[in-house]
């Protein structure tokens, strides 16, 4: 069946239908379905009693429930400002949604590929002979975590193996350890965190620790280019105690270049997918599981590999019942490179599972994008006027006659409306991303205007916060479409409890 129509699966067209005559008889005959539909209405009593007891709030759902003494289906009319809805990770703002950036085709040159595993090495034991020795014949970039270094000593002498065997300048080694600067003897050691890059990557040479963000010995983050493009890559050892995790996904850093590429890895010490990545679900793991999502959709990165398997389940921690060690890559990197992904035996040491993930240059075929209707572009009253003219004019063909073939008038209705749709929204990207390179050009000429005749500091401060103010917006909305993308994904029905074929006949 053509994708195209599902594009339109959003109550946000579903509102303005019901504003018209042919909303209404859609409502009719939504009523007539479920009448008898005793599933259905077990459903919908149970969904009252849950908003009934407050534990689910369904007039901020746009939700329906069904009204027993009138037997028909109803929609809370309550009326809920933007201000009490809106929160600073999840609800939507009215904006723009960014393009997707174009990546060079030699993004990775001088080699074709980048590897990047991460490892949860409980200790590095052997003074880290063992790992250097497997860091012969290395991946492009290892992060590791919970080294527990003990002292600056230890340090030193796993350089030196590094040095020994992967070569003096072949390697850079960034290190994140509480004891990285004691000298004394400790028997008992926790946390670190180390990244290993080989010179085979792309962007050895302008690769910088950024300590100013380290968060001692959970957090790591190195900076590079590619291509003229800020990588950022990072490590992280989330704490194990749930009231610990919720601060420290809440202080990891968020500002970073518009444009910026991100690689995530590490141990986060939680199953982010609750659904498919543990055997048993920890409530104390839901607390801060938000506040994990919400950092990594403002990276805007995917988890490559639940995207290529999105109903296996694998378990990488300790005593194989949840997936704790993952690596999430920036939207545009996983969209437009050739990516592979798996779980393989730590050999570098540890009780975890190491995750590995590879770039590649060699571009998959290119495939029709899944366009979905923004919610923006129905805050245009020329749109929903448009709509509902559309919609009266359907109803009254649908009226001519007892003989017409009404659902493949629907069906075609959906494709002419959501090709239209497409039109206007591609004229609102191109007005939005025009009015927001004037805002920029309007800052420059105020900035000129004072450094030659030294006047209209108030002009150039107004321009700038209103540059600001669009500029905001638009990483907000970035930020949105990315959580949208992720909940779509984790949402995702499973087979696990459907009924056989067998059951059903």
């Amino acid at each position: 069946m053509n994708r195209g129509p599902r594009g339109l699966s959003s109550n946000t067209l579903a509102a303005v239908l019901m504003t018209t005559q042919l909303g209404s008889e859609l409502w009719r005959i939504i009523e007539t379905l479920y009448a008898d539909d005793d599933d259905m209405l077990r459903v919908l009593d149970t969904l009252l009693e849950l908003h009934d007891s407050g534990k689910v709030d369904l007039a901020a759902l746009s939700c329906v429930r069904v009204d027993r003494e009138s037997a028909r289906l109803l929609t809370d009319d309550v009326s809920l400002s933007v201000d009490a809805l809106r929160t600073d990770s999840a609800q939507p703002l009215p904006g723009h949604h960014a393009a997707a950036k174009v990546l060079p085709r030699d993004l990775l040159a001088p080699n074709p590929t980048f590897t990047i595993t991460t490892c949860n090495l409980n200790g590095l034991h052997r003074n880290g002979h063992l790992v250097a020795k497997r860091l012969k014949s290395p991946p492009s970039c290892l992060i590791m975590q919970e080294t527990k270094f003990n002292n600056a000593n230890h340090i030193e002498t796993f350089r030196r193996h590094l040095t020994n065997e992967v070569g003096d300048g072949n390697y850079r080694l960034f290190v994140n350890d509480l004891r990285a600067h004691n000298m004394d003897t400790a028997m008992h050691r926790r946390c670190g965190v180390a990244s290993f890059f080989h010179k085979s990557m792309a962007g050895f040479a302008d690769l910088t620790h950024l300590t100013h963000l380290d968060v001692p010995g959970r957090y790591l983050v190195a900076r590079t280019t590619w291509q003229g493009l800020a990588v950022y890559i990072h490590n992280i050892y989330a704490p194990t105690e749930s009231q610990l995790r919720r601060e420290f996904f809440q202080g990891l850093p968020r500002d970073f270049e518009d444009d910026s590429l991100h690689i995530v890895g590490g141990d986060f010490n939680i199953p982010v997918d609750p659904a498919l990545d543990t055997t048993h679900l920890h409530p104390r793991a839901l607390s801060c599981r938000s506040d994990c999502i919400e950092w990594l959709s403002s990276l805007r990165v995917l988890d490559v590999w639940r995207l290529s398997h999105p109903h296996e389940r694998s378990y990488s921690g300790p005593g194989r019942v949840n997936r704790l060690d993952y690596i999430f890559v920036d939207h545009d990197l996983a969209t437009q490179l050739s990516t592979a992904s798996s779980y393989d035996a730590n050999v570098h040491g540890g009780d975890h599972l190491a995750h590995t993930i590879t770039l590649s240059n060699n571009l998959p075929a290119p495939t029709k994008g899944f366009w979905r209707l923004p919610r923006e572009l129905l805050d245009d009253p020329t749109v929903v006027d448009a709509i509902k003219q559309e919609a009266n004019s359907l109803l009254d063909a649908m009226n001519a006659g007892p003989d017409l073939n009404y659902g493949a008038m629907w069906y075609g209705w959906l494709k002419r409306i959501k090709s239209q749709l497409v039109k206007c929204h591609r004229q609102h990207l191109q007005a939005s991303k025009a009015h927001l390179n004037y805002l920029k050009l309007c800052v420059a000429a105020a900035q000129r205007v004072l450094d030659r005749t030294g006047s209209g500091a108030e002009d150039v401060e107004a321009s700038r916060l209103a540059y600001n103010s669009a500029r905001e917006e638009y990483t907000h909305v970035c930020r949105d479409r990315q959580f949208d993308f992720h909940a779509n994904s984790n949402e995702r029905g499973t087979h696990i409890y459907a009924c056989s074929a067998a059951c059903i006949h």
